[in-house]
């Protein structure tokens, strides 16, 4: 992977994971090379990995991740299969939490990217939140603002509020 050069940051704030609940981030990845998704997974009660499927959509025109196109190789679930790629690893109750980072080469890719994950049926979830880190733009972003992606599907969100340099 290529270090981060010329970031964006994209922000799906942490949520309490419901029975069978859904979660969804999407943005433009316009000017961007490469992407890395960490999905991050709270402590749960049980052996169970709260997320059951974590999808890759992609699209040039839809902006809602639900509607766009499934990218089945950065798709997961309890299996591999025709519409998932990789098997999503079971919870540890006994851990802090859990991580699941994707990394993508974005030049190959659509207009907008989206983000969407199915939490479990099983009871005491985590809190899951997940963070995509936009990099090797066309222009280097030096404010806040610059830095900051916008989810389409939480417009209200800052994915960065401050730099420090040092």
């Amino acid at each position: 992977m290529i270090p981060a050069q010329n970031v964006k940051t994209i922000l799906l704030p942490p949520e309490l994971a419901t029975a069978d609940g859904t979660f969804d981030m999407a943005f433009d990845r316009t000017g961007f090379d490469y992407c890395v998704i960490d999905v991050l997974v709270g402590t749960g009660a049980t052996d169970t990995m709260c997320i059951t499927s974590l999808e890759i959509f992609e699209s040039d025109t839809v902006t809602v991740a639900s509607s766009m196109t499934k990218i089945v190789a950065l798709s997961g679930s309890a299996a591999t299969s025709a519409t998932f790629g990789y098997a999503i690893p079971a919870g540890n109750a006994t851990s802090v939490g859990n991580v699941i980072t994707l990394q993508f080469d974005l030049k190959p890719r659509k207009k907008y990217i989206g983000l969407y994950m199915l939490t479990s049926t099983a009871a005491g979830c985590a809190s899951i939140a997940a963070v995509a880190r936009l990099s090797r733009g066309e222009i280097s972003p030096i404010t806040a603002a610059q830095h900051d992606g916008i989810d389409l599907s939480a417009t209200t969100v800052s994915g960065c509020i401050k730099v420090v340099s040092g």
